[in-house]
């Protein structure tokens, strides 16, 4: 089946009467991107994986109140985000502060050698790589949402108004300040 607004406002409707059917093939055609986005929020795929299930049982308890004043993938791609940015919240408030020696940090964040890296290029990369981490992680969550969907999702503004509820002049400026502050804090 084609992926266009027709065919998914059609299964949506028969997800809504109980077809359930049409929502396994919703959350086929989705699962990949919603996977995506909240992965690059949370950096940690097992996680992403739970909280991707997670949005889709939000969305299936609250698909009767999904009324189409937006695009289906609109309102499923603001449910994932809330689902990111409620757990890095929660992460914070609950996850106790521990120091990591250089060798851990090194064996979770590097990833498998090719041929032509050598050991000053891998630790190059993986400062940079950890750098923009912090930054992004320092970075308030509105911010850093409407940084990751445009400059790393690439969705238009357009788009990253309605998931974000706010005013395309609202996405420009957060995409402005969020730039800015890449900016000043990256080395």
């Amino acid at each position: 089946m084609a992926i266009n607004d027709d065919n998914i406002n059609r299964l949506v409707s028969l997800a809504q009467k109980g077809d359930n059917g049409a929502f396994d093939q919703l959350v086929n055609m989705f699962y990949p991107q919603v996977y995506k986005v909240i992965l690059r929020s949370i950096k940690d795929k097992a996680e992403a994986n739970d909280l991707t299930q997670e949005t889709f049982i939000k969305v299936y308890k609250s698909l009767t109140d999904f009324r189409g004043d937006s695009r289906f993938y609109t309102w499923l791609y603001r449910i994932a985000v809330n689902t990111a940015k409620n757990y890095n919240i929660y992460q914070m408030r609950h996850t106790p502060i521990t120091d990591i020696d250089y060798e851990t940090a090194q064996i979770t964040n590097r990833k498998i050698l090719r041929d032509t890296d050598t050991p000053e290029r891998n630790l190059i990369c993986d400062q940079a790589l950890e750098n923009l981490n912090k930054v992004l992680a320092s970075m308030s969550e509105d911010l850093r949402t409407a940084l990751i969907l445009r400059d790393i999702e690439r969705y238009s503004y357009e788009h990253i108004a309605k998931v974000m509820h706010c005013p395309i002049g609202t996405v420009r400026s957060r995409i402005f300040r969020a730039r800015e502050y890449m900016s000043q804090h990256l080395e």
